[in-house]
């Protein structure tokens, strides 16, 4: 069995629609994980901006602490050395 040139021309236009059509719906597959992991990147930058100001304030908790207790030493010294003062 021979094809001729218009069935050969028939059978190219299916494969061309067939191409096409597959091709699109690659792209909107594409287009579709695109969007779905901007929406995940977004998330994971919100997250990591809420870790970064929150290792912010805790290192700020943790220096007025240092702090606190330096004043509280000091102040120790200083109520020992009234203590033998008054002794």
């Amino acid at each position: 069995m021979m094809l001729d040139e218009k069935d050969l021309q028939a059978f190219a236009e299916i494969v061309d629609s067939r191409v096409a059509k597959t091709e699109n719906l690659v792209l909107d597959e594409l287009g579709r994980t695109q969007e779905y992991l901007d929406r995940r990147v977004e998330a994971i930058q919100k997250n990591l901006e809420d870790l970064q100001q929150y290792y912010r304030i805790v290192k700020l908790e943790n220096d007025t602490t240092a702090l606190v207790l330096q004043m509280i030493e000091a102040l120790q010294k200083d109520v020992e050395k009234l203590k033998q003062k008054t002794a």
